[in-house]
């Protein structure tokens, strides 16, 4: 059998792999929700309702990092109240007033 140039190398001692100084990889314990503003919803929204051409809905939502369901819900909270809808809302429990 030959041997070529390639498997010359002694096995058992591969080179570790290259890490990019600039990328951290270590992953947060709890990533942060995004929050989008009124207008971003807006603007984005518009954009979407602009798209006449087949697949630039498509382009709109991997160029912004969006879902098809972001722009779902963003249209039903512009029909229940455009404005009050689209501001983001505080989440968690109702602080309540000691003394009452």
């Amino acid at each position: 059998m030959s041997q070529d140039s390639s498997s010359s190398s002694k096995p058992g001692k591969a080179s570790p792999p290259k890490v990019d100084p600039k990328v951290d990889p270590e992953v947060n314990a709890k990533p942060e929700r995004r929050k989008f503003s009124a207008e971003y919803k807006r603007r984005i929204l518009e954009e979407a309702d602009a798209c006449t051409e087949a697949g630039k809905i498509g382009a709109l939502l991997r160029r912004e990092g969006l879902y098809s369901s972001n722009l779902t819900h963003w249209r039903q909270q512009m029909s229940k109240g455009a404005l009050k809808a689209l501001s983001p809302k505080k989440r968690g429990p109702v602080a309540r007033s000691v003394g009452q």
